[in-house]
């Protein structure tokens, strides 16, 4: 794989899980602020990241 591919796989990768990490602390947040909505759709957004990065990352894994 051309390194520059790789290096943008990476960062792809890394933004994801770090939104989803930022993702699950609102959620906590607006859980405990009593705001059953907002928290349920920041979850949503969270398992939407996460199911975005499996696929790439094992083939990206898979492809070393």
């Amino acid at each position: 794989m051309d390194k520059r591919i790789e290096n943008a796989m990476n960062e792809l990768i890394n933004t994801e899980i770090w939104s989803t990490g930022l993702y699950l602390s609102l959620q906590v947040y607006f859980e405990d602020e009593r705001l059953p909505i907002l928290s349920s759709w920041l979850n949503s957004q969270a398992q939407d990241n996460m199911n975005k990065v499996y696929p790439v990352s094992y083939t990206h894994l898979r492809a070393h």
